[in-house]
């Protein structure tokens, strides 16, 4: 997260760097702040709220598994 928030993203949003063992999120800081977040009770992980953070971010929805 940024700072004490934490910002779920899709994965198709993140690009893995094996150099240096991180994930590259290329989201702009304003778009990532107005987006769905969470800093002290997380949310429920459902289907709802996966398809709140995919619409968000105009990213294709996807079933979770729980």
């Amino acid at each position: 997260g940024m700072g004490k928030s934490y910002y779920p993203l899709p994965f198709e949003l993140m690009s893995y760097d094996p150099v240096d063992d991180a994930y590259r999120v290329t989201v702009d800081r304003h778009l990532l702040e107005g987006g769905p977040s969470w800093s002290n009770n997380a949310p429920d992980f459902n289907q709802a709220y996966a398809d709140r953070v995919a619409s968000y971010y105009g990213s294709r929805q996807e079933a979770i598994g729980l």
